[in-house]
C-alpha cells in the first residue's frame, strides 16, 4: 500500500507544492508526542503536546484553505469576464476565449483535486496520531467525549470556531451548477463554431486544432509540448473529480452536521447568578411600574378633565413607545448588555417624575408624555435576550417561567399596592403626594436605586457567536433566476437541474415555528391587556367595585401565578414545550369565554372571577412556555443582530398590548361601558382559537432546532454532493444517440456527429466524415 505522504508527492501539482499540508512535518510532530508518552517523563504534559500538534495542523489547514479560496476566486473572475465579453465573440477572438475557458476549467478541476488531497490528508494524519498515541498508552478523550480524529474535526467544524478554516476545504454546494455552467458555455461556443463553419469564416482544421484533435504536436513559445485535452474529456475529468471528492468528504459532512447540532444546543455564553438576578429584578420593577397606574388611570384622566375611557389610550402610550425602544435596545445589546440596562433606568426615573408632576401642573399632555417616556425605558427585549442567549437549553423554559413569574409579581405588587397608596396624602415643597401621584414618586426612587446596583455589580457576559461567512464564491456567477433559459449576455444558461440542489438546512431555517410563537405572544398579550384594562370599567359597571377592590383582585390573581409558573418550570423538564403551549392556549380561550356576559342579571362576580383567574394565570403560564419555546425554535444565527428572539417577542407582545388597550378605548367610545366586557371577550376567544389551529398545523416545527436537525437528517452532507445531488442525469454514461445532423463546411467537407442539445459529450463528439448531401438534413 502506498503511504499517503508519497501520494501527496505524486499527485500534487509542482506549481502548488507549497500550499499542500506539510504531511511529513506533521508526522515528525506525532513522533515527538509518542516519544514523550513512551519516556513517561514526570513533568511531561501529553495533552499540551497534542494541543501543539493540533495548532500546527490548524496552521497547515488554514494555509491550504486560503489558497483554495484564492484559486476559486480567480476562476470565478475569469468566467465572469468571459460572460461580459461573450456578445463580442468572433472567429478572431474564438481561440483566445476558448483557451481562457479551457484553462479555467482545467484549473477548477485541479483545485477540486487539491481540496480532496488536503482534506484526506487531515483525516489521515489525525487518524495516525490517534492510533500512535493509543499504542503508546495514551487514550485521548476530547470535549465531545470522542477520540482525537472525530473530536478535532467536530470542534473545527463548529460555526463558532474561528481558529480553523477546515470547513472551507469542503466543496461548495454549487460545484455541480458550476459544471453545468461550463458545459453550457462550451456547448454555446460549439454552436457558434458550427455557424462560422457554414459561413466559411473558419475551417475544419482550425476547429480540430482548437479542440486538441490534431495529430500534429503543438509546442508553446518556450519549446514545451502542450497536451491538448479533448473538450469532452476535460469536462468529464472535472465531473469525476468533484464526485470523487464529494464521496470522500462524507466523513466531514457528517461531523459538520453533528457540530451544527452541538452549536445550536448550546447557549451563546454563560449567565452568572447575579446577572440573572438583576435581569429578573429589572423585569419585576418594570412590570410593577407598568401596572401600578391601572387602578387609578381612569381617575387620573378625570382629574385632568378627560374622559375616563381614555385611560385605555393613556395606558397604550407605554407599549407604543416600547415598540421603538425595543429596536434601539436590541441593536445596542449586540455590543453590550450593561449599557442599555443602565441607560433605561435613567429614562424610567425621568418618566416617573413627569407622571407625578402632571397633576400639580394640570397637564394632560404631560401625563401622556410621562407614560411615553416610561415605555422608552422598557428594555424587556434585553431581558428576554439575556435568557435566550446565556441560559442552557435544558434551563431555558425554567428560567423563562421565573422571568414571567417575577413579572407577574410586579403586576401583582403594582395594582395591589393601591390599598396602601390610598392612605398617602401629603405634600413636599408644595408638590402633592397622593394616590394619583404616589406611583410616580415611589417608582422614581426604586429605579434610582436599581441604577447604582446595575452600574456597580452587573458583569458583561462573554459571547461566542458563529463566525461571519461570506456568501458562496460561486453564487454571484451562478445567480440565475429560476425558469430563465438565457443569461443577460445572451449566452444559454446552465440546465435547470443545476439550480435545484437540496438544501438540508432549509427546514432548520424554516420560520413557521418562530412565526407561530410570535403570533401566540401577540394574542396572549392582547387578551391579557384587554382584560386588565377593562377590569376597572367592567367591575365598576356590573359590581360597583372601587379602585382598591380591582387592585386586590389583580393582586390575588398575580399571587396565584407565582407558584403556578414555578411548577410549570419544573414540569418543563418532563413535558414538551409545544404541549404546554397548546394546553395554556386552550385554558386562555376557556377563561376568555367564561368572562362573557350573556345577560346582566345572570352575570355574577363568581363567574367573572373564575374566568379572570383562568385567563390571567393561563396567559402568564403561556408566556413562560412560549418564551422558552421561541428561544429553542429560532436558529442561533438569529441570536446576533436586530431580529433576535428577545426583540421579536417583545415587539409582538408590545404590539398586542397596544391593540388590547386601543380596543378598550374604541369599544367604550362606540358602544359604551356596558358593552366593553363582551367586545373584549368575543375577539379574544376567536384569536385564541385561531392560535390553536396554527399550533396544530405547524406542530412538527415547534421543536428545538437541534432536535429538528436530527429529525430532518441534517447530518447528511450539507453540500449534498456526496449523494451527487445536482448532477441529475449528467453522470458519466455512454453518449446518447438521439438524432444525427449532417452539415458541410465552406470547403465542402461534411461534418457528421450525434446531436443532443444539452449533452457536451455529443456536442463535442469526434467528427466522422463521409459523402453526404450538400444540404443539411436530419436522418
Amino acid at each position: 500500500m502506498v503511504k499517503f505522504g508519497n501520494t501527496i508527492e505524486q499527485e500534487s501539482l509542482p506549481q502548488w507544492r507549497g500550499y499542500y499540508i506539510d504531511y511529513k512535518r506533521l508526522k515528525k510532530e506525532i513522533k515527538e508526542v509518542v516519544a514523550k508518552i513512551t519516556a513517561q517523563e514526570p513533568n511531561a504534559d501529553i495533552k499540551e503536546s497534542i494541543d501543539r500538534f493540533g495548532n500546527l495542523l490548524d496552521h497547515e489547514i488554514n494555509k491550504s484553505a486560503i489558497f483554495y479560496e484564492d484559486v476559486l476566486k480567480r476562476g470565478v473572475n475569469s468566467l465572469a469576464s468571459l460572460k461580459k465579453r461573450w456578445p463580442y465573440i468572433s472567429p478572431t477572438t474564438l481561440p483566445l476565449m476558448y483557451g481562457e475557458l479551457r484553462q479555467t476549467t482545467e484549473e477548477m478541476a485541479d483545485v477540486i483535486k487539491f481540496a480532496e488531497l488536503n482534506a484526506e490528508g487531515v483525516r489521515k494524519i489525525l487518524k495516525k496520531c490517534e492510533k500512535k498515541t493509543k499504542m503508546a498508552g495514551f487514550i485521548y478523550r476530547g470535549t465531545t467525549g470522542e477520540g482525537l480524529l472525530r473530536d478535532f474535526v467536530r470542534q473545527r467544524l463548529r460555526p463558532d470556531n474561528t481558529a480553523s478554516r477546515l470547513d472551507d476545504l469542503r466543496l461548495s454546494p454549487n460545484i455541480p451548477r458550476l459544471w453545468g455552467e461550463l458545459q453550457a458555455m462550451f456547448s454555446s461556443m460549439r454552436e457558434k463554431e458550427d455557424q462560422w463553419l457554414r459561413e466559411g469564416k473558419i475551417t475544419r482544421h482550425q476547429v480540430n486544432e482548437l479542440h486538441g484533435r490534431t495529430t500534429e504536436p503543438i509546442v508553446d513559445g518556450e519549446g514545451h509540448l502542450i497536451e491538448r485535452k479533448h473538450t469532452e474529456e476535460l469536462l468529464l475529468t472535472f465531473q469525476r473529480r468533484a464526485m470523487r471528492t464529494a464521496r470522500k468528504a462524507k466523513f466531514y459532512s457528517t461531523l459538520a452536521g453533528q457540530a451544527q447540532i452541538d452549536y445550536e444546543a448550546e447557549p451563546v455564553g454563560a449567565a452568572d447568578a447575579f446577572g440573572l438576578f438583576l435581569n429578573h429584578y429589572n423585569t419585576f420593577l418594570y412590570m410593577a411600574n407598568y401596572y401600578v397606574v391601572i387602578p387609578t388611570a381612569n381617575e387620573y384622566a378625570s382629574a385632568l378633565g378627560m374622559w375616563a375611557t381614555l385611560s385605555g389610550l393613556l395606558l397604550a402610550m407605554t407599549p407604543l413607545s416600547s415598540l421603538l425602544s425595543s429596536v434601539i435596545y436590541s441593536l445596542w445589546s449586540n455590543r453590550s448588555f450593561k449599557q442599555p440596562l443602565v441607560f433605561c433606568t435613567i429614562i424610567l426615573v425621568l418618566g416617573n417624575l413627569l407622571y407625578a408632576l402632571a397633576l400639580p401642573f394640570g397637564s394632560p399632555a404631560l401625563l401622556f408624555l410621562a407614560r411615553l417616556i416610561v415605555g422608552l425605558g422598557g428594555n424587556r427585549a434585553v431581558n428576554r435576550r439575556y435568557i435566550a442567549d446565556f441560559v442552557t437549553i435544558d434551563q431555558k423554559t425554567f428560567q423563562s417561567a421565573i422571568f414571567v413569574a417575577v413579572g407577574s409579581l410586579g403586576m401583582t405588587v403594582g395594582p395591589g399596592s393601591q390599598t396602601l397608596l390610598n392612605m398617602i396624602n401629603f405634600s413636599v415643597f408644595g408638590l402633592p403626594v397622593n394616590p394619583l401621584t404616589a406611583p410616580g414618586w415611589i417608582m422614581a426612587i426604586l429605579w434610582f436605586i436599581f441604577f447604582f446596583m446595575t452600574w456597580l455589580a452587573f458583569t458583561e457576559p462573554i459571547r461566542k457567536y458563529a463566525k461571519s461567512r461570506d456568501n458562496d464564491l460561486l453564487e454571484p456567477l451562478l445567480a440565475i433566476e429560476e425558469g430563465d433559459e438565457t443569461i443577460e449576455d445572451g449566452m444559454p444558461a446552465a440546465s435547470s437541474s443545476f439550480r435545484s440542489l437540496k438544501d438540508p438546512t432549509k427546514s432548520v431555517m424554516d420560520p413557521s415555528g418562530t412565526v407561530v410563537c410570535l403570533w401566540v405572544y401577540f394574542v396572549l398579550k392582547l387578551v391579557q391587556e384587554a382584560f386588565q384594562t377593562a377590569a376597572p370599567l367592567v367591575t365598576a359597571h356590573f359590581f360597583g367595585w372601587g379602585d382598591a377592590a380591582v387592585g386586590n383582585m389583580l393582586a390575588i390573581i398575580g399571587l396565584l401565578v407565582l407558584p403556578t409558573n414555578l411548577a410549570v418550570g419544573k414540569l418543563s423538564q418532563m413535558i414538551p414545550d409545544r404541549v404546554g403551549q397548546s394546553i395554556s392556549l386552550f385554558l386562555l380561550g376557556l377563561g376568555s369565554a367564561l368572562t362573557f356576559e350573556l345577560n346582566s342579571s345572570s352575570f355574577t362576580v363568581v363567574q367573572y372571577l373564575i374566568g379572570g383567574f383562568t385567563l390571567f394565570i393561563s396567559a402568564q403560564v403561556l408566556e413562560g412556555v412560549n418564551m422558552g419555546l421561541l428561544s429553542k425554535v429560532m436558529p442561533k444565527v438569529m441570536s446576533k443582530g436586530l431580529f433576535n428572539s428577545g426583540f421579536l417577542s417583545t415587539e409582538a407582545g408590545t404590539f398586542g398590548r397596544v391593540v388590547g388597550n386601543v380596543m378598550i378605548s374604541i369599544a367604550g367610545a362606540v358602544a359604551g361601558e356596558a358593552s366593553v366586557n363582551n367586545l373584549v371577550a368575543i375577539p379574544s376567544v376567536v384569536l385564541v382559537g385561531f392560535s390553536l389551529v396554527c399550533s396544530y398545523v405547524f406542530w412538527d416545527r415547534l421543536v428545538p432546532v437541534a432536535e429538528r436537525m436530527k429529525a430532518d437528517d441534517v447530518m447528511a452532507p450539507p453540500s449534498g454532493l456526496s449523494q451527487m445531488d445536482g448532477w441529475g442525469d449528467l453522470r458519466i454514461h455512454p453518449i446518447p444517440q438521439q438524432r444525427s445532423i449532417v452539415r458541410r463546411d465552406s470547403a465542402g467537407s461534411s461534418l457528421y456527429r450525434p446531436h443532443t442539445r444539452n449533452s457536451v459529450a455529443s456536442s463535442y463528439g469526434n467528427p466522422q466524415q463521409g459523402e453526404k448531401p450538400s444540404q443539411e438534413s436530419v436522418e
